[in-house]
């Protein structure tokens, strides 16, 4: 689920602190020295520490797209334009900044590409330009179909539906568009539905926006387990295992 940089040491912005501009690119990930994992992502709307944000949903206008340049993209190839179809939203500047550049069909197809900066799209807009963070491997045809795709920790929100990609649990309140680091592995308190006992597995609750309960049915997505019994609507012991 992370792609981006992973880093050991040197970061700009503490585990407990917010930002209004980015200091690392989002993705990034860090461990602390209980073996936690963090991982810095932007908020898509005001979030709650404790409870469970996940990844906002890929739009269907950037996904298996036939939009290469008709000379086809060479083996070397970083910066290119792309086709897409026009979407309703626009597409903010370096909004797939630490994402990446599937291809889903063709020549190339099952390789991906981290992305290091997209022009800004305006609504209705079909034109993209992109930068990598490395050369393309394999030259590309008109036949290729690709997907772009943000990274899963920008713009996370709160949702109570099942149907959604968990990525992290806030440590703080965080500011709706501010930059943060959310924990991803090791114990963590969260807000429970239910009480599931020890040693269940957990997710979104399907119920209450950002609460997790004990999961049912094979398949669903998960966040970790539970290491005390829960206390429905209180924040309890959580063993996180978010993003592998």
């Amino acid at each position: 689920m992370t792609i981006g940089n992973l880093k050991n040491r040197g970061f700009s912005q503490g585990l407990y602190a917010q930002s209004s501009t980015p200091k690392e690119m989002i993705g990034t990930a860090r461990f602390d020295q209980l073996g936690r994992k963090w991982v810095y992502c932007k908020a898509g709307e005001a979030l709650s520490k404790g409870k469970v944000a996940v990844a906002k949903k890929l739009d269907a206008t950037w996904v298996n797209e036939a939009g290469i340049p008709t000379a086809g993209l060479a083996v070397g190839d970083q910066t290119f334009t792309l086709t897409i179809t026009a979407a309703g939203a626009a597409i903010d500047e370096n909004q797939f900044r630490g994402g990446a550049f599937q291809i889903n069909d063709a020549t190339g197809e099952g390789e991906q590409y981290v992305i290091e900066s997209n022009t800004a799209v305006s609504a209705g807009g079909t034109s993209i330009t992109i930068t990598l963070t490395e050369p393309l491997r394999t030259a590309l045809t008109t036949s290729s179909k690709f997907t772009l795709c943000h990274n899963p920790g920008y713009e996370v929100t709160h949702e109570a539906s099942t149907a959604y990609l968990p990525v992290c649990i806030p440590p703080i309140d965080v500011t709706s568009g501010y930059y943060f680091w959310g924990q991803q592995s090791g114990l963590a308190p969260v807000l429970m539905k239910g009480t599931p006992a020890i040693g269940r597995q957990v997710g979104p609750s399907g119920a209450v926006e950002g609460a997790a309960r004990a999961l049912a049915t094979v398949g669903l997505p998960a966040i970790g387990y539970v290491y005390e019994t829960g206390v429905d609507t209180e924040y309890s012991p959580v063993y996180l295992g978010i993003g592998g």
